[in-house]
């Protein structure tokens, strides 16, 4: 199984979209227009029903007049007309429509010019004459027609100026000379729409530019309210485990404490050599597992406060493995191991001592906690990334611990608390360092096979500075040292054990001026 501890690539919500983009960003004019569109489609019911509503009306009262032959020209093609609108309705409704909205509305205006090419042939058809007749309906009609399609397309003002010169156009063209007054009062009718369409169309762009600014801001007040609810939770949630922490921290610190205390007092009661000689070496590891105890503490405070400053470099992976296994060499003959590396050479770009404590961290786990077999430090090519991994044939870590084993103080094979098995605090450094560089930390382990851990870096530029590694090790003769230390305990101590090193060691005291008021 694969627990991923690092960085996880961030989720993304994934919103389902109509043939248009439906829920346009404020003041973005590409997603305005696509909502107009989107508006001119959502009423072609309308304007369907009531232009049938109007030929059947149309056609009952031209049937009862002279010209109710020329009915057998003009339904069938209102009949196409509205089979069109309603054909493109319904392919809007399935998706059908091109999802680009110039393509769309192109497809919109040619629908209403069929529309008003139907009814310009009724104005054609029934000319103004003298007296009552056919021609008086078909002006209402076209009248009405126009006024309704000022809602139905108040989207787009062009597509209606088109459906308003093909509808009576030839109405007025037709019209005698004597009734002129007919054809003006229809091209005043058709100005004073096309005046209302334009306004119409401003308030809709306003209106829509309203409601996303409202969706937005509602959307911005969810998020924040979210990021408030979660900050919450993980203050929450770090408060707990601080307190966790601080309980296992106290309890590890006040053993070799207290045995401190009590090998001091054997050492004052002037013991046998034998007694002082074994007070003094467990002094010694009591003083070492404080001392080990309190720097990982203490790494782990420059971690989580943001501290610690990474300075990438060139690092080639295959010097710092076979550091970390000289380093683990004698540790691992002791536990009957084998710790070696292999894979090609390949150079990072990371911050030296980070890595460095982060794969020697690992491979000190394996080799303490992995039981008998080999440990083995490894280096793939991931693409633009090396995969850097730390194996084991240890015991495996059981399903539900693969998460808790990176807390503080944490050691599944260890109940008894042995210090020298480690403290519990190296692989929840790793994850802190991995966490603060960026670095996915994965975790595969099986229960009575092993575990694997994996680090994928970015490969270095074959330009940046490699890391210089020291060729020689300082000559440790012994010299005279000059100790400036303000803590007297720990200026003494320090003057006894340079002169135990053979080296002759002089203090410094630091002296500050009394301030006025003193």
């Amino acid at each position: 199984m694969w627990v991923r501890v690092g960085l996880a690539p961030k989720s993304q919500a994934v919103s389902a979209e109509a043939p248009f983009c439906y829920a346009p960003r404020m003041h973005d004019p590409t997603r305005v227009r696509e909502s107009l569109v989107w508006h001119t489609y959502e009423q072609l019911p309308s304007a369907i029903a009531g232009s049938a509503l109007a030929v059947a009306l149309l056609a009952v009262g031209v049937g009862l007049h002279e010209g109710g032959e020329l009915l057998w020209i003009w339904l069938p093609v209102q009949f196409a007309s509205h089979s069109l609108n309603l054909g493109l309705y319904l392919a809007y409704r399935a998706g059908r429509v091109p999802k680009s909205a110039t393509r769309a509305l192109w497809l919109r205006r040619a629908s209403s010019m069929a529309t008003g090419l139907a009814w310009g042939l009724a104005g054609f058809l029934w000319p103004v004459q003298d007296g009552y007749g056919p021609w008086l309906g078909t002006v209402m009609c076209l009248g009405g027609i126009l006024a309704g399609a000022s809602s139905t397309i108040a989207a787009d003002p062009k597509g209606y100026v088109g459906l308003t010169v093909v509808m009576i156009a030839p109405a007025v063209l037709v019209t005698p000379a004597e009734h002129w007054w007919a054809a003006a009062l229809l091209v005043a009718f058709g100005a004073a729409t096309t005046f209302v369409v334009i306004r119409n169309s401003r308030v809709l762009k306003q209106s829509f530019a309203l409601r996303w600014e409202n969706e937005e801001l509602l959307a911005s007040a969810l998020a924040q309210g979210e990021a408030a609810e979660a900050a919450r939770a993980r203050a929450e949630e770090a408060d707990e485990a601080k307190t966790r922490f601080l309980a296992a921290a106290s309890h590890d610190l006040r053993q070799p404490v207290q045995a401190l205390a009590l090998f001091s007092d054997v050492l004052g009661s002037d013991p046998g050599p034998e007694a002082r000689q074994r007070a003094t070496e467990a002094i010694h590891r009591s003083t070492t597992a404080l001392q080990a105890m309190l720097e990982g503490l203490l790494d782990i405070s420059r971690l989580d406060s943001g501290l610690v400053a990474t300075a990438p470099v060139r690092i080639c992976l295959d010097s710092l493995f076979s550091e970390v296994v000289a380093a683990l060499a004698d540790e691992a003959d002791l536990s009957d191991m084998v710790i070696s590396s292999a894979g090609p050479a390949l150079c990072v770009h990371a911050d030296s001592g980070l890595l460095s404590r982060v794969i020697h961290n690992l491979a000190a786990n394996a080799v303490r906690h992995g039981g008998r077999g080999r440990v083995l430090l490894s280096a793939r090519r991931r693409g633009e990334h090396a995969l850097v991994q730390v194996w084991d044939q240890g015991r495996g870590i059981p399903e539900d611990d693969c998460d808790r084993i990176f807390d503080e103080f944490v050691q599944l094979q260890n109940a008894e608390r042995d210090r020298e098995q480690g403290l519990g605090l190296g692989l929840s450094m790793v994850r802190r360092i991995c966490t603060l560089c960026g670095w996915e930390l994965e975790l595969r382990s099986e229960l009575g096979r092993g575990t694997v851990f994996s680090i994928r870096l970015p490969l270095a530029d074959s330009e940046l500075p490699v890391r210089q590694t020291p060729s020689s090790v300082p000559d440790a003769r012994p010299r005279a040292f000059l100790l400036v230390e303000d803590d007297q305990l720990v200026r003494d101590a320090l003057t006894d054990w340079v002169g135990a090193q053979g080296g002759q060691a002089y203090t410094c005291l630091l002296y500050t001026s009394p301030s006025p008021r003193d």
